[in-house]
C-alpha cells in the first residue's frame, strides 16, 4: 500500500474511533437517556443527510445500522446495495482493503442476484480497480479480463477502452510487456476510431515506451515519431515534451547521441515555456547524461548543475540524486578527484536524506497506530462501563416490566455487538499497518545495503588506483636504477679503454726507444707525450661540454612534461635519444667525418625547433668541393655558436627566425659560416644582463680551449670572426659567425 493511502486510512480510523468514543461517553454519562427504535426510512434519511454534509464518521455509522436492520429483516436486495455503498465510502477514503472486502460481499451469490446487471458490472469494476490500487495486480487482471469477456456486448465503447487500457497498465506493472502490447494496440484502435488526436498520440507514445522496455528500439522510435506527428494539431505542450523526451531517450539507447541532443533540447524548450520545473530538471539530467556518453564532460557538468539548482530549490530529492551522480561521474572522468569526491559526498547525502524521509514516514505511521491503540483502549473502557449500565438496565427491566425499556436494551445490546465487530475490524487494520511497516523496513534495509555496497565499491576502486600508482612508481624506480647501472658500466668501459690505450702507447714508446738512438727517442717521446696530453685535454673538454648540452636538452623535455604536452615530449625524447647515441659514438674520436657532423647538427636543430615551438627555419649546406665522407673535423665544434644563434638571436624575434650554416674549403682549413636573422649581439647582451647579470657561456669557453689544444696538437691555426649584420637603416638584423677550423683527411 502507498504511504499516502495508508496515512489517509488511519486518519479516517482516528476520526471514526473518536466519534464512537464520544458517542459511548455520552451514553454512559446520561443514564436517563433511552433511544426509541429508529425506523429504516429515518436511518436512510439520516445517512443521506450525513453524506451531503460530509459527516463521514456519522454517515458510515448509519450505514452500519442500516446493514444490521437489513440483515435482521433478511432484505438481501437492500443489503447488497448497502454493502456496495459501504465499499464506496472506503474506496473514496483510500482504504482499499475494506472497499474490496465489502464489494466482494455485495457480489456474494446470496445477494448479487438481487442486483441489476448494470449494478453487478459497476461493483465488479470498482472491485477490480480497488485491487489495482492495492497493487494486487494479478487479482485485478483476472477481474478485468472476466468483465471484458462476460459483458463485452453490454459495455459502451468508452467503457471497453477503459478496461483495455487498465489491462495494458497492469501487465506493464507486472512486466508482462509482450501481453501489454496486445492490449495497447487495442487501445490504439479505439482511439483511432474516436479520432482524438491527443489520445491517439498518447497511445502511440505508450506503445513506443513498452517496446523500448523490450529493447525493440527501432520499433519504439517509429511509434514515438508517429506520436509526435499527431501532436501539431494538439495544444498539449506537456504531452509534446514527453514525446520529445522519449525520442531523445530512444536515440540515446541506439547510440545516436547527436539526434538525442536535438530532441532533448526541444523537450527542454517546451518544459521551460510551460514552467514545469520538475520536468525541466529531468530533461537537464538526460542532456547531461548524453554529454557523458559523448565524453563532453564540461557540458555534462553544466547541465547537471542546472538540474541540481532546480531540484535543490524544489526539494526534488529523487532527481537531485541523479544530478549529483552525473556530476560525480563527470568529475571523476576528468580526473578532478577533489570535485568528484565532493559530488560523491553530496550524492550519498541525498540518498541518506531519502532514507531518513522514509524512516520519518514509518515513525509517523507508528505514531498513528499508537493513537489508534489508545482510542481502542478508550472504547474498551467505555464498553465495560456500558456493560455495567446494561446490567443496571436489565435490573430495571425486571423490576418495571416495561416493554419499551426492554426494546431499548435489546437495541443497546445490538449496538455493543456492532462495536465489538468494529473492534475486530480495527485489529485487522492494525495488522495491515504493522505489515506495511515491515515492508517499509525491508525497503529501507535494502536501500541501506545498496548504499553500503556503493561505498564499498568506491573504496575498492580507490584502493586499486593506489596500488596501480605504487606499482608505477616502483617500475620508474627500477628503470632509473637500470639507467644508473648502465651509466656506471659505460664509465668503467671507458676507463678500461683509456687504460688499455695508455698501456699500448707506453709499449709503443718503449719499443721505439729500443730501436732508435737515445736523443732522437727522447725528442720523439716528448712530442708524442705532448700530442697525447693535448688529446686527453680535448677529450676532457668534450666531456665537460656534452653534459652541458644534455642538461639543456633535459630542461626542454621537462618543460614539455610540466606543460602536459605529452605528444611533443614523446617526439622530443625520441630525437633526444637519437642525438645522444650520435654524441656517444663520436665522443670516442678526436675527429669525425664532416658527413657525420652534419647529421648530428641536423638532429640537434630539429630538437631546438621543437623546444622553441618551431619559431625558426634552418639550412645546412656543404660545398661540393668538400668530400664530406673523407674530411674529418672535431665533433660538435660549431654547436655552441649555433646554440647562441638560437638562444640569443632568433628566439627574441616576433617574426619567424632563420639560421643558415655553410661549410666551404679555404686552403687547409674548413670555413664554417653561421648566419642568423636575430636581434644582434648588443640587444641580446642587454637582455642577458637584465635577466642573468654576470652570466658567462661555459660552452663557448670550452670550445675556445678545445681549439687552442688542437692548435698545439696539429700545429694548425684556427680563426673565429663574429660580426653584426645591419639593414639599410643601420639597425641590427642578425649575426654572422665564421670559423676557420683545421681538418684531417682520412
Amino acid at each position: 500500500m502507498r504511504p499516502s493511502l495508508f496515512k489517509k486510512k488511519h486518519l479516517f480510523l482516528f476520526c471514526y474511533l473518536l466519534s464512537i468514543s464520544l458517542t459511548l461517553g455520552q451514553e454512559v454519562s446520561d443514564e436517563s437517556a433511552i433511544k426509541k427504535p429508529v425506523q429504516i426510512k429515518e436511518l436512510r434519511f439520516q445517512a443521506d443527510q450525513y453524506k451531503s454534509q460530509k459527516h463521514y464518521p456519522q454517515y458510515i455509522n448509519t450505514l452500519f445500522q442500516l446493514r444490521r436492520q437489513y440483515e435482521e429483516s433478511k432484505d438481501y436486495s437492500s443489503l447488497a446495495y448497502i454493502l456496495s455503498e459501504i465499499g464506496d465510502v472506503y474506496y473514496q477514503w483510500g482504504v482499499y482493503e475494506k472497499a474490496v472486502d465489502y464489494y466482494e460481499r455485495a457480489c456474494d451469490p446470496l445477494y448479487s442476484h438481487y442486483l441489476s446487471a448494470t449494478d453487478q458490472r459497476t461493483i465488479a469494476l470498482k472491485s477490480a480497480d480497488a485491487h489495482r490500487l492495492l497493487q494486487s495486480y494479478t487479482k485485478s487482471q483476472v477481474l478485468y479480463e472476466a468483465l471484458y469477456k462476460k459483458w463485452f456486448d453490454n459495455w459502451s465503447e468508452k467503457e471497453k477502452l477503459n478496461i483495455v487500457n487498465q489491462l495494458a497498465n497492469i501487465l506493464k506493472k507486472t512486466e508482462h510487456y509482450n501481453e501489454a502490447i496486445v492490449y495497447e494496440k487495442k487501445v490504439l484502435e479505439f482511439q483511432l476510431a474516436f479520432n482524438d488526436s491527443t489520445e491517439i498520440a498518447n497511445a502511440y507514445n505508450n506503445l513506443g515506451a513498452t517496446l523500448k522496455k523490450l529493447n525493440r528500439n527501432a520499433e519504439a522510435l517509429t511509434y514515438f515519431q508517429k506520436a509526435f506527428d499527431y501532436y501539431p494539431v494538439s495544444s498539449s505542450r506537456q504531452n509534446k515534451a514527453i514525446i520529445l523526451l522519449n525520442l531523445g531517450i530512444a536515440y540515446q539507447t541506439e547510440g545516436d547521441y547527436n539526434k538525442a541532443n536535438d530532441y532533448f533540447g526541444k523537450a527542454l524548450e517546451l518544459n521551460k515555456k510551460q514552467g514545469n520545473q520538475e520536468e525541466t530538471a529531468r530533461t537537464y539530467n538526460y542532456i547531461a547524461s548524453n554529454h557523458l556518453f559523448l565524453k563532453e564532460y564540461n557540458e555534462a557538468i553544466v547541465f547537471a548543475e542546472a538540474a541540481e539548482r532546480i531540484t535543490s530549490d524544489k526539494k526534488l530529492f529523487n532527481l537531485m540524486e541523479v544530478s549529483y551522480r552525473i556530476l560525480w561521474q563527470a568529475h571523476e572522468l576528468q580526473k578532478d578527484n577533489e570535485s568528484a569526491l565532493q559530488s560523491y559526498r553530496q550524492y550519498v547525502a541525498v540518498k541518506d536524506t531519502l532514507m531518513r524521509r522514509s524512516k520519518l514516514e514509518e515513525q509517523e505511521l507508528v505514531t498513528r497506530l499508537k493513537e489508534a491503540e489508545k482510542l481502542e483502549n478508550r472504547i474498551q473502557t467505555l464498553l465495560s462501563e456500558n456493560e455495567l449500565q446494561q446490567a443496571e438496565l436489565n435490573r430495571v427491566q425486571l423490576e418495571s416490566k416495561n416493554k419499551a425499556v426492554e426494546i431499548e436494551l435489546i437495541q443497546r445490546h445490538n449496538e455493543l455487538n456492532e462495536i465489538r465487530a468494529k473492534q475486530v475490524q480495527l485489529q485487522q487494520e492494525k495488522e495491515i499497518g504493522r505489515l506495511h511497516l515491515v515492508q517499509q523496513t525491508l525497503i529501507r534495509q535494502s536501500r541501506e545495503k545498496e548504499l553500503l555496497s556503493l561505498k564499498e565499491s568506491v573504496a575498492i576502486e580507490n584502493r586499486e588506483k593506489q596500488v596501480k600508482m605504487e606499482a608505477l612508481h616502483q617500475q620508474n624506480t627500477i628503470k632509473q636504477l637500470e639507467l644508473n647501472q648502465k651509466e656506471i658500466t659505460l664509465r668503467n668501459q671507458r676507463l678500461v679503454q683509456y687504460l688499455l690505450f695508455l698501456a699500448l702507447v707506453g709499449g709503443t714508446v718503449l719499443a721505439f726507444l729500443l730501436f732508435n738512438r737515445y736523443k732522437l727517442s727522447q725528442k720523439a717521446v716528448k712530442e708524442k707525450l705532448l700530442r697525447q696530453s693535448s688529446e686527453i685535454e680535448q677529450r676532457f673538454l668534450r666531456a665537460q661540454m656534452n653534459p652541458h648540452f644534455i642538461f639543456n636538452a633535459l630542461n626542454s623535455i621537462q618543460y614539455y612534461i610540466t606543460s602536459h604536452d605529452n605528444g611533443s615530449a614523446a617526439r622530443y625524447l625520441a630525437k633526444f635519444s637519437k642525438l645522444i647515441r650520435h654524441i656517444l659514438e663520436s665522443s670516442r674520436h678526436q675527429f669525425i667525418p664532416l658527413q657525420e657532423e652534419v647529421k648530428i647538427l641536423n638532429v640537434y636543430l630539429e630538437l631546438e625547433q621543437l623546444r622553441n615551438s618551431n619559431k625558426f627555419d634552418y639550412t645546412i649546406s656543404v660545398d661540393e668541393s668538400l668530400e664530406d665522407d673523407f674530411i674529418t673535423i672535431p665533433p660538435m665544434i660549431t654547436q655552441p655558436y649555433i646554440e647562441n644563434a638560437i638562444l640569443h638571436g632568433v628566439t627574441h624575434l616576433t617574426e619567424r627566425g632563420k639560421i643558415e650554416i655553410a661549410y666551404t674549403k679555404s686552403g687547409d682549413h674548413i670555413e664554417c659560416t653561421i648566419t642568423d636573422n636575430g636581434i644582434g649581439r648588443e640587444a641580446s647582451s642587454a637582455i642577458r644582463q637584465r635577466v642573468k647579470p654576470g652570466h658567462t657561456s661555459v660552452a663557448m669557453e670550452l670550445t675556445h680551449d678545445r681549439l687552442e689544444l688542437m692548435k698545439q696538437a696539429l700545429k694548425g691555426e684556427y680563426k673565429i670572426q663574429i660580426s653584426d649584420l645591419m639593414d639599410m637603416s643601420g639597425h641590427a638584423c642578425g649575426t654572422e659567425v665564421k670559423l676557420w677550423i683545421p681538418f684531417m683527411e682520412v
